[in-house]
């Protein structure tokens, strides 16, 4: 008698630690996929101060799991997966995959068991009110629903809020929001305020339709990126930030400029509206708040044509020249010069008013690689034409050399950015390839080839050139 009341007193001993330190506090359970919900998920969370193995463990209803021999930590999440590749894949979060069942829509219990057999979870899930539902944007709108307070009890659908943690990416038009393995973004049990500016990619903000107009005009939004360029509206702001992979946006205040001093290579985080002046997609600025300082600057897209997939992106146009420099007036709010490469193609450089090239004397190299963002003027939809390349600095007109000695003008280089192999495609057989770095230093030489290797050299704006007998042709690589 004596051994039984000691192992009934364990079990229930165990029962109560476990129901205490093991809760659900987020659950995703129609996600906005085509088909097959791949991105279901269930969140534990260990709120005591004990390790837990729960070997043997259950999900005994909803969908369905024995644990294997997994711990979970003291303050520490689990995500229960309908499939763990998917989860890593779009949250970047490892998760135990459940072995069958799917998390039904309208409702109904998850329930977990302890290694003795002992329920210590049971959650009547509904999507009626109280319980949030699709008009709160959940249930195929994107947005989990999280307990709101770890402390409250759970079958309560009050308790439950959808997640207000914006995850930066949309599945079939909705955004998704959620926390998954993390705390959760909703922590009272009240009204959340809306999020007005919600955080959003510039890739995603500045797509176009068939005309060229803005997919998201109108549209409320944070964006993150890098400072290019000066401001060109020192009465207010006029910039240009850029991420990662030279996706651009135009960023204008017409009187404010929040406290912010533009500096090239700040990371910002701005906020505002989107909208779109003469084709060319800018935010219209609420707020802009400096994260850090002195950050790297991409390399630019090196381009033979302007197009739209370019917009506000650094880009450079190479081995181009002024066909008529007398174009260069100092005066004004800025001006346009017309630039034409080897092939004959022209492309207008505005030279604005606010940057230093504008007071300098025309430059006088004869062929440049010109540097720069690329905007667009374009007042008539649709908007596919009007494009402009905006040097930042005088600097930005590379000397490319003259063209008296050129060994062949419409000499290409491919693919460029390169990684590994270059290739030269000319006409002209060249008697040898030279390599400089962007200091003019020689590097390497190859003779009877039109191949280089540029695996052993580092990430950076490179020169190749092209020589036979007097002639030569030199052309800007970008190795990444």
């Amino acid at each position: 008698m004596k051994k039984f009341f000691t192992l009934l007193m364990l079990v229930l001993s165990v029962s109560f630690v476990s129901y205490g330190q093991i809760i659900i506090t987020e659950i995703s359970y129609n996600p906005p996929e085509s088909g097959t919900d791949s991105l279901e998920y269930i969140e534990l969370y260990n709120v005591g101060n004990a390790v837990i193995n729960l070997k043997d463990y259950k999900v005994t209803k909803g969908v369905e799991l024995t644990f294997p021999d997994q711990i979970i930590n003291a303050k520490a999440y689990l995500i229960l997966s309908a499939k763990a590749s998917a989860i890593q894949n779009n949250f970047g979060k490892s998760s135990l995959q459940w072995t069958a069942g799917a998390l039904n829509n309208g409702g109904e219990v998850i329930a977990i068991t302890n290694d003795l057999g002992a329920e210590i979870i049971s959650i009547d899930l509904k999507d009626v009110p109280p319980w949030p539902g699709i008009t709160d944007g959940t249930d195929g709108e994107g947005r989990s629903i999280e307990l709101c307070d770890l402390s409250a009890d759970p079958n309560n659908g009050a308790n439950w809020k959808v997640s207000t943690k914006d995850l930066g990416f949309q599945i079939n038009g909705k955004q998704m929001y959620g926390t998954p393995g993390e705390a959760n973004s909703v922590t009272v049990c009240g009204e959340t305020p809306p999020n007005l500016y919600p955080a959003r990619t510039i890739a995603a903000m500045t797509s176009v339709d068939a005309e060229g107009k803005v997919d998201s005009l109108g549209k409320n939004c944070t964006l993150q990126g890098i400072v290019y360029g000066v401001n060109l509206r020192p009465e207010g702001l006029q910039i240009t930030i850029i991420d990662a992979q030279n996706n651009g946006i135009g960023a204008f205040s017409n009187s404010l400029n929040y406290g912010y001093t533009v500096k090239e290579g700040d990371n910002i985080e701005i906020k505002g509206s989107i909208a779109q002046f003469n084709g060319f997609t800018q935010m219209s600025l609420a707020e802009v708040k400096l994260i850090s300082s002195n950050n790297n600057l991409i390399n630019p897209k090196v381009i033979t044509d302007f197009n739209e997939a370019d917009e506000s992106s650094l880009v450079t146009l190479g081995y181009v020249s002024f066909v008529d420099p007398s174009q260069w007036t100092g005066t004004g709010s800025g001006f346009n010069m017309t630039m034409r490469n080897g092939a004959g193609k022209e492309f207008a450089v505005r030279i604005d008013n606010d940057i230093d090239a504008f007071s300098a004397p025309v430059p006088t190299a004869g062929t440049f690689f010109v540097t720069g963002l690329l905007g667009q003027f374009d007042a008539t939809s649709p908007y596919d034409e009007g494009y402009q390349l905006l040097p930042r600095y005088l600097v930005d007109f590379d000397p490319a050399g003259s063209t008296d000695n050129t060994l062949d003008v419409n000499m290409k280089i491919q693919p460029n950015p390169t990684t590994h192999i270059l290739t030269i495609v000319t006409d002209s057989q060249p008697e040898r390839l030279e390599l400089y770095n962007i200091k003019g230093q020689k590097l390497v030489q190859f003779t009877n080839t039109l191949s280089l290797d540029l695996s052993i050299f580092s990430k950076g704006v490179y020169f190749v050139k092209a020589i036979k007998g007097d002639k030569s042709s030199t052309l800007k690589v970008i190795k990444m």
